[in-house]
């Protein structure tokens, strides 16, 4: 169930560098703002969280698995 799942700050700077390879490829016009690990059911995934650059403000949120694939996004405008 979701009540086990463990949340737990990431720093930036420590994240996978497969993780921060394909978010700097893949969405090269955000910056990284704040990430966690989350452990679900033994499977460990990084949520970050990212800000556009450009004028219009848009959120990201990105889910990684710890080699650098992209497991899914919300984008908030």
């Amino acid at each position: 169930s979701a009540a086990s799942d463990v949340y737990k700050r990431q720093p930036l700077q420590s994240l996978p560098a497969p993780v921060k390879a394909a978010i700097a490829k893949d969405f090269p016009e955000y910056a990284l703002r704040s990430a966690k690990q989350i452990t679900a059911r033994g499977t460990v995934k990084y949520r970050i969280d990212c800000r556009s650059e450009s004028a219009a403000v848009r959120k990201l949120e990105l889910y990684y698995s710890p080699d650098g694939r992209l497991l899914s996004k919300k984008i908030d405008d």
